[in-house]
C-alpha cells in the first residue's frame, strides 16, 4: 500500500517536457512599477513554528538548467513562478518564490532572463524573519524607472528591528539598509539610493 501511495504522489508532480521554456511558467504583467513584499507570496503558519506555507504561483518542474545551480546554494524544495515583467528591450524580471526546508529560509527572488530565456543574474527580492524577543527582519524590492531612461531599475530595502537592549559588547543594530541596482541593459550597477527614495519607499510584510 505504501508503495502504491508513493507512486501516485510521483505521478501528481509536475514534469518537464522537452519543449517547455522556463519563462512560459510565469504570468506576463505589463507595468512600469511593481512592489515585491513577502506576504504577497507566502503566509505564516500557526504558532509556535511560524513555518511558511500557502505559497503563491505555479510549481516549476525540476530539470531547468537555469535553476540547477540553486540546488547547492539554497537547497530548495520547490520553485514557484509568479509574475514576469519586462525590464528593457531584452530582459525580463521573473518573480520566483523559493520554498526551502528550514523554517524562515523561504524567500522571493528575481530571475533576470533574456529574450532567449537564459539566466543573466538573480537577486533576493523579499523575505521575512522573526525570532521572538530577539529580532524581526523584512526585505522588500521595487521595480521602477528611477532615472526615466525607459528601463526598469531595481531597488531593495531591508528593515531590521533589534528587540534586545544594547550592551557594551552587543549594541542594538536596528536600522534600514537600501540599494538601487541601475539597469544599463548589460548589467545592474549598485549604488546607494537617493534621499528622495528614502522618503518615498516603505517596507511592508
Amino acid at each position: 500500500m505504501r508503495i502504491l501511495v508513493f507512486i501516485v504522489c510521483l505521478l501528481t508532480l509536475p514534469s518537464l517536457k522537452a519543449q517547455d521554456k522556463l519563462i512560459e511558467y510565469f504570468e506576463l504583467t505589463e507595468t512600469d512599477s511593481f512592489h515585491i513584499r513577502p506576504f504577497n507570496y507566502f503566509k505564516v503558519g500557526p504558532q509556535p513554528l511560524n513555518d511558511f506555507r500557502d505559497f503563491t504561483g505555479k510549481v516549476i518542474p525540476k530539470g531547468f538548467d537555469q535553476l540547477a545551480s540553486f540546488d547547492s546554494l539554497f537547497h530548495p524544495i520547490n520553485f514557484f513562478a509568479n509574475e514576469v515583467i519586462k525590464l528593457d528591450s531584452s530582459n525580463y524580471a521573473a518573480i520566483t518564490v523559493v520554498q526551502q526546508q528550514d523554517v524562515y529560509d523561504s524567500f522571493v527572488m528575481i530571475l533576470i532572463l533574456n529574450e532567449a530565456g537564459e539566466l543573466q543574474t538573480f537577486f533576493q527580492a523579499a523575505s521575512w524573519k522573526y525570532l521572538e524577543g530577539t529580532m524581526e527582519e523584512t526585505q522588500n524590492s521595487w521595480l521602477f524607472d528611477e532615472d526615466e531612461d525607459g528601463d526598469l531599475d531595481i531597488c531593495m530595502m531591508t528593515d531590521l528591528l533589534d528587540f534586545e537592549l544594547p550592551v557594551e559588547d552587543a549594541p542594538n543594530i536596528s536600522g534600514t539598509t537600501a540599494l538601487l541596482y541601475r539597469n544599463n541593459k548589460v548589467d545592474f550597477e549598485a549604488e546607494y539610493i537617493s534621499e528622495k527614495l528614502w522618503k518615498l519607499l516603505r517596507v511592508e510584510k
